[in-house]
């Protein structure tokens, strides 16, 4: 069976090539997945990426079938495809770290929502519901048994927040909002003139600063997060 150039293996359609080529879906998904790891809130889904890519490997998979056993580039390969699925694998599950993490913020208000792809949704709604269902029995496991009967009783009649273990049981499931006074390193993918940075030495006041495309800085993420979703800076 005759070898493949690496060209062959990459992409094996004779179809016409698009604009976009493997080498520039494997950049973004290897940008997005550092965004999101390196982020601390969520970051919208990179489906449209993520999904691209996972039909390259496909592709990718089947023109290696089709390689001889004994071509020496074989294993080069398969090791470009375990690492490009470490990465999808890597970023996933920094979602859905976040996610568990920040559930009942990112379900709180519609623009977190629309970060989410429609599994992740439907993971972090089931999982909420599962999370306030395990506090509930939690706090009724150390009532009192006629305590529970009437907690029960009383929670199913009135959506009303109760006293005593109903305000422990609130506080429990207290929202947990990602901090976005961490600090990141970025770096500017345009020049961003006039970005607001705000004086960390107490008085409160701001200053001017302006990101020059391909500079790299360390600033405090909120300042720059809407740059971050616009692509103007990325993450490192």
């Amino acid at each position: 069976m005759a070898g493949l150039d690496d060209e062959d293996i990459i992409d094996g359609s004779d179809e016409e090539q698009e604009d976009i080529t493997p080498a520039d879906i494997l950049h973004k998904l290897k940008q997005s997945w550092i965004d999101e790891t390196r982020c601390p809130e969520l970051l919208e889904y990179d489906g449209d990426v993520v999904d691209c890519m996972l039909d390259q490997i496909h592709q990718m998979e089947a023109n290696l079938r089709r390689v001889s056993k004994t071509d020496f580039k074989i294993s080069i390969h398969k090791m470009e495809v375990d690492r490009i699925r470490y990465m999808i694998a890597s970023y996933l599950r920094c979602r859905l770290q976040k996610i568990e993490l920040y559930h009942r913020y990112l379900l709180s208000n519609e623009e977190q929502r629309r970060r989410l792809s429609p599994a992740e949704l439907k993971f972090a709604t089931e999982f909420q519901a599962s999370h306030e269902a395990h506090f509930r029995e939690v706090a009724l496991r150390h009532m009192p048994s006629s305590g529970a009967a009437a907690h029960s009783q009383a929670e199913s009649e009135s959506e009303v927040p109760l006293s005593g273990e109903g305000s422990r049981l609130q506080a429990a499931e207290a929202t947990v909002a990602p901090s976005l006074d961490t600090h990141v390193y970025l770096r500017a993918a345009t020049d961003c003139p006039g970005v607001l940075i705000t004086d960390e030495a107490g008085d409160s006041r701001t200053e001017e600063v302006d990101l020059v495309s391909g500079s790299q800085y360390l600033l405090r993420y909120e300042p720059v997060h809407k740059l971050l979703h616009k692509g103007d800076v990325h993450l490192i």
